[in-house]
């Protein structure tokens, strides 16, 4: 059967990951003894071509010798990994997301007026250990409706919301929370990329007989870019590149919707394009 494959408008890299990636090829292609601070990004097959090609990722700074460059993830470190790095003397180059950036100081300030800093989003994804860890103070993460609803004996909040969260469902949970909190800042973190990606993905899903979403599982955004198509369009599948397609799943679709997350490349979704139409 010849079908349609219909792509996202937004879709694929952000540009603070492209500019991540290929700042980060620059350097490989100029220095050796690279050392990342866990994943630049949450995408495997990216993560194993860079190390194929030489970088090191590392849990400890003590693991990288005096001689080596460190590189922060998109996603941010505490600011003790930071500071030891600094201490030691290594060449850092700071790959940190600037949305991400923008959250850590908003958490900061939350902090400094003496407010409950509350984060919507996932407890212990990178982000929110980065935002937690360089807001300096304690801090309540919230990544459902329900949990929300669990909060009490907090009077007055500021509240900040990982980048890559779904904006209709942060909405419900402050809604749940304005009538708990007294006094509440809140400021919208997601970021721009996200929101069109997921604007996007609700728009094609409806229109398409399936649904493809591309990327890594342990990808937050590309997660969320699956529980909103597939809220849409049940025949929704998310894959991480060509070699996962089942051609069986598409066998009485005339057209097929494709998004991707924030941390797949072009090449990939490119293989998934070329597989779905060959099935």
């Amino acid at each position: 059967m010849k079908r349609e494959i219909r792509v996202a408008k937004y879709y694929g890299y952000c540009s603070g990951v492209e500019l991540a990636v290929n700042t980060l090829n620059r350097i490989m292609e100029k220095e050796k003894e690279i050392y990342i601070y866990g994943d630049l990004i949450h995408n495997r097959i990216v993560m194993e071509e860079l190390k194929q090609r030489g970088l090191k990722v590392i849990k400890n700074i003590d693991e990288i010798p005096e001689t080596g460059t460190m590189v922060i993830r998109t996603h941010g470190v505490k600011p003790e990994v930071y500071d030891k790095a600094k201490e030691k003397g290594l060449k850092i180059v700071d790959l940190t997301c600037i949305f991400v950036k923008r959250s850590q100081n908003f958490a900061k300030k939350i902090i400094s007026e003496d407010l409950k800093l509350i984060i919507i989003g996932e407890k212990n994804h990178d982000e929110i250990l980065s935002i937690q860890g360089n807001a300096g103070g304690e801090s309540i993460v919230i990544n459902s409706v329900e949990e929300a609803k669990s909060i009490n004996g907090v009077e007055r909040a500021g509240i900040v919301i990982q980048t890559t969260f779904e904006r209709e469902l942060a909405k419900s949970i402050i809604g749940e929370l304005f009538d708990k909190i007294n006094y509440m800042e809140i400021y919208n973190t997601i970021c721009d990329a996200t929101e069109k990606r997921q604007e996007s993905c609700k728009a094609l899903a409806s229109q398409t007989d399936s649904f493809v979403v591309i990327g890594d599982k342990n990808s937050s955004n590309t997660n969320r870019l699956y529980e909103i198509a597939k809220s849409i369009n049940k025949h929704t599948f998310m894959v991480s590149d060509k070699r996962s397609i089942n051609c069986d799943d598409f066998k009485y679709s005339k057209t097929v919707g494709v998004t991707a997350g924030a941390s797949t490349p072009d090449y990939i979704i490119n293989g998934v394009i070329e597989r779905i139409e060959n099935c």
